[in-house]
């Protein structure tokens, strides 16, 4: 080697050393270090520990990296917290390991189920959750394939079968709590004095919006995306940033938590962003998989490049549990909500109107936990709406926040900049009060602000590619991306 090319390698290897103690600016002026490398992915921590896991290959070498560099957490995410999930939802502080036998029982069950739904995964996602479990069990970790597919796949076999039976059976118990809130639907019987009732369910319930053209302070769009899930009180500490560059498809980044393949919400470089809601129907197929909704946002944000693609990806999936979705594209601007159950599929766009839409602007979409077309209302609507539903997270506990966010977007309608679009997606923020005077309030939700994140509270601006996310807990500072800058375009 001739003195100048072992110059060049010195200075390289010198690069890469700095890199990995003083690390780079983030789009906020953090310091990031690299703390991990496998293949051509790494894993950053910036000065207050917030991490951002860079992902490049084909599926196998994106899942191996992910698990290897993740390990630990994939471990602890497949295991602790899919054994709470289940009862963490029923409001039950117990693990599945507390029942012995009887947990093997119920989670091979749910095994199964999930099983059921590889032939609707496409196989880059099987392929690559292999890839997790590989590269988590090479760097040491207890991972199996079947608990990576557990974890991205059990709650919508879940919840497929939860509300195809609460629509069922569940309207039956349900009678006494529709008794008690048809006061909130019809004035005349609002005098009706029946004890409270209430139950320790917790579902997945999230909130999002769309505004853009008048309604911003520059026309540029904004997407709010709320996704609130259950924590275990595990999740949140494994909660990080994920840029992808997949072989085939496009770049991507979002919010995940070591193990997940699926994406719960994420933007692409085409400037296309997506998020899902669950929306209980009785249009579900109960004890039959499909593709799951976090692997249908995957499609969208890997393979769309304009929004009637990312439409379509949708429409044509393999559904069997109802969703809300919402879409937008920053190029345009425009998005639209998609009200999906098993079987039915509907497009809600910013300029339609219907009867118990509050968002009348043309420029304004929203999406909750509960339909609005008045197609699909049939499919939702009904005692256990007013029961059952109601108390986890849907029904008039949707309403309620449906309601509230538009409030806050119509009153701020043309003002809204990137700073009011967070403040409005994080309405319910401790210790923002309001959300206790609503009776129905999620139990998981207090006026403690040092409390776990429920999932993740990010703003997307499609148009800029950029990401502002709140996750961990709710003292944390919120975290800025730029796309471009990850994927070094800018």
């Amino acid at each position: 080697m001739n003195k100048a090319a072992m110059s060049l390698v010195l200075v390289v290897v010198l690069i890469l050393a700095m890199s990995s103690i003083v690390g780079v600016s983030g789009k906020d002026g953090s310091q990031r270090r690299i703390i991990a490398r496998c293949g051509e992915g790494y894993l950053e921590e910036d000065t207050q520990e917030n991490r951002i896991i860079h992902l490049k290959g084909s599926p196998y070498e994106i899942g191996y990296q992910q698990g290897y560099m993740l390990s630990e957490g994939v471990e602890v995410i497949t295991k602790d917290f899919v054994d709470k999930i289940l009862f963490t939802m029923m409001g039950l502080d117990i693990s599945g390991q507390d029942l012995g036998v009887m947990w093997n029982l119920i989670r091979g069950l749910i095994l199964e189920l999930s099983f059921a739904s590889e032939e609707d995964i496409p196989e880059e996602y099987r392929i690559e959750m292999q890839g997790v479990a590989d590269g988590a069990t090479d760097a040491g970790a207890d991972v199996a394939y079947e608990d990576v597919l557990l974890l991205n796949e059990a709650i919508d076999v879940l919840m497929g079968t939860v509300y195809f039976l609460a629509f069922t059976l569940g309207e039956v118990i349900s009678i006494p709590f529709f008794i008690k809130n048809l006061k909130y639907a019809w004035d005349p019987i609002s005098v009706l004095s029946i004890p409270e009732l209430k139950l320790g369910i917790s579902l997945p319930a999230c909130n999002q919006f769309a505004i853009f053209g008048g309604g911003t302070t520059d026309g540029r769009l904004f997407h709010g995306r709320d996704f609130m899930f259950n924590t275990c009180g595990i999740l949140q500490d494994y909660t990080l940033m994920r840029v992808a560059e997949p072989d085939e498809g496009y770049p991507f980044i979002g919010v995940t938590a070591a193990g997940f393949v699926g994406v719960w919400g994420g933007m692409n470089i085409k400037g296309i962003s997506i998020g899902t809601n669950m929306a209980p129907s009785r249009d579900c197929v109960p004890f039959k998989g499909g593709e799951g909704t976090l692997f249908v946002c995957r499609d969208v944000v890997q393979y769309a490049s304009t929004l009637d693609e990312a439409i379509e990806l949708v429409k044509n999936a393999p559904r069997y549990v109802s969703c809300n979705y919402l879409v937008a594209d920053g190029k345009i601007p425009d998005a639209v909500a998609l009200e999906t159950t098993a079987h039915v599929f509907e497009v809600r766009e910013a300029k339609d109107t219907y009867k118990d839409q509050i968002e009348d602007k043309p420029d304004l979409v929203i999406a909750i936990n509960h339909y609005i077309h008045p197609k699909m209302k049939l499919l939702d609507r009904g005692i256990c709406y007013y029961g059952l539903i109601t108390m986890s997270g849907g029904g008039l506990d949707s309403e309620w926040r449906y309601e509230h966010m538009c409030d806050d977007l119509l009153d701020n309608y043309s003002q809204i900049d990137v700073d009011k679009a967070r403040e409005i997606i994080d309405m319910l923020h401790p210790p923002n009060y309001e959300y206790l005077e609503w009776e129905y309030h999620q139990f998981k939700y207090t006026d403690d602000p040092t409390q776990e994140v429920s999932g993740a509270i990010s703003v997307f601006d499609p148009s800029n590619l950029e990401v502002w996310s709140l996750y961990g807990y709710y003292d944390n500072p919120w975290v800025h991306y730029s796309l471009e800058e990850e994927l070094g375009m800018a």
